[in-house]
């Protein structure tokens, strides 16, 4: 697994938030919220597959959504309470 320092070297600011933080990237910024081409979706820490593009549907909410996961235990679901009424 590589070190806190190695993953702030190699992710942008916004991609160590995102997956080291909790952190969310605004609805509507991100490169794969418009994006259908036929494919894999790749952690970008761990690089293992997560999502294909069969599965993605836009939700309207400006993030990437999708229907199912390649692997159940590749994910790890939680509950957003930054929202209200959640």
């Amino acid at each position: 697994m590589e070190s806190k320092e190695a993953l702030r070297a190699r992710l942008t600011p916004l991609q160590y938030q995102v997956t080291q933080e909790a952190g969310t990237e605004r609805p509507f910024s991100g490169c794969y919220d418009k994006h259908y081409e036929k494919g894999m979706y790749v952690c970008i820490v761990c690089r293992q597959e997560l999502f294909s593009s069969n599965t993605k549907y836009d939700s309207g909410c400006g993030w990437p959504a999708f229907n199912d996961v390649l692997d159940q235990g590749k994910i790890t679901l939680h509950k957003d309470t930054s929202i209200a009424g959640t």
